[in-house]
């Protein structure tokens, strides 16, 4: 997991975004075309278990991000 959250902090500047009108825009998840360039940057090999670890990060955050939007 450790890797993975060192993935998820790494890619901060690469989350996809949406305008909702006049509610502003939200971020809908990452930019998973930068994901190889940003792994290799940190030292990361990308594996099945690290995505996993990442989507549930990702998740995890824009249903945050969501809540607050409230």
């Amino acid at each position: 997991m450790t890797e993975a959250v060192s993935l998820f902090f790494s890619m901060e500047t690469q989350w996809r975004w949406t305008g909702a009108g006049m509610a502003g825009a939200f971020r809908t998840g990452l930019d998973y075309s930068a994901l190889p360039v940003v792994a290799t940057a940190i030292g990361v090999t990308p594996s099945p278990e690290i995505l996993a670890d990442l989507r549930v990060l990702e998740g995890e955050a824009v249903t945050t991000w969501a809540r607050k939007a409230k």
